[in-house]
């Protein structure tokens, strides 16, 4: 159980992800010094894990999760626009509804007064979701190095089994 080790606590924790790189490399390390059939066996898993279905959904799930993130980003970017737009013809209707004129007044000042405050409030959800869309794209950037160091502890075990 020696070589599982190594990778011990890589999907429990985001930090975790960082040290992949770090935790492949020393899997790498132990991989070289066990029997060369226990070698071949794990490099018969790496190529399973790397051409099975799982895995495989794993990452157009990641993918699809990615584009979505970036259409809900645009949504959210669009929204404070629109709602002025529907706003404005909001009031535009209650003012040609309304017989007196200063009372349609004062109720567009205090709808404006509120839209303002909800455009805020808007704006801050807007920065936290793209904060979260950094975060999303940064641990996908992780997902996606973690992936390159795999193979290439892959290339290394196919280049030391052909150099023996």
């Amino acid at each position: 159980m020696t070589p599982f080790g190594a990778i011990e606590g890589v999907d429990r924790t985001a930090p975790a992800i960082h040290s992949f790189r770090d935790a492949t490399e020393r899997f790498s390390d132990i991989v070289a010094k066990l029997p060369e059939s226990s070698r071949w066996q794990l490099q018969l898993l790496l190529f399973d894990l790397e051409e099975a279905d799982m895995t495989q959904s794993f990452l157009n799930s990641l993918q699809q999760f990615a584009d979505s993130s970036n259409r809900l980003e645009d949504s959210i970017k669009t929204l404070p626009e629109n709602l002025r737009g529907q706003f404005t013809l909001f009031i535009g209707d209650i003012d040609r509804k309304q017989t007196n004129l200063q009372n349609t007044l004062q109720q567009a000042e205090r709808i404006t007064l509120a839209i303002d405050v909800s455009l805020k409030k808007l704006d801050n959800t807007v920065d936290s979701l793209n904060a979260a869309a950094g975060n999303i794209t940064e641990t996908a950037q992780a997902w996606e190095n973690a992936a390159k160091a795999t193979g290439h502890v892959v290339g290394r075990i196919q280049q030391e089994n052909t150099l023996s």
